[in-house]
């Protein structure tokens, strides 16, 4: 007998001893969490290898197919394409680069002040006070 099995087993012992309706409900669910928890336990031991091995194949692909379709998307310029004079200066990189700074520093830390409002914008919208 498997553990899930067992564990319907015990499910139907507590049913049919007349729990109410949300009892039931809490004592399904619990035993649904235990075996849900046992098999995700079971699933992801010793599978690091084969899951790094994953998202570096994965990354090879994703790479490959970038290349050929910004190959076939760009192609090759036309060598009498003349230059139109533009190049990036200071004024159109540095607010980009801050900006990208911000959501970075943002996204490791944020400040108290912030989260709390947040905060209270969420429960806002929640509709909880």
């Amino acid at each position: 007998m498997s553990a899930g099995d067992s564990a319907r087993a015990v499910v139907g012992r507590l049913v049919s001893r007349g729990l109410s309706g949300h009892h039931r409900f809490a004592a399904v669910w619990a035993v649904h969490q235990r075996i849900h928890d046992r098999e995700r336990r079971v699933s992801l031991r010793g599978h690091f290898v084969a899951g790094g091995l994953f998202l570096l194949l994965l990354g090879i692909v994703f790479i490959g197919m970038g290349a050929t379709v910004l190959a076939v998307v760009q192609g090759v310029a036309p060598p009498q394409q003349l230059s139109n004079g533009y190049h990036d200066s200071a004024s159109t990189v540095v607010p980009i680069l801050l900006f990208m700074a911000l959501v970075l520093c943002l996204g490791l830390y944020i400040p108290p002040p912030l989260e709390a409002l947040l905060r209270e914008a969420a429960a806002l919208v929640e509709g909880t006070p």
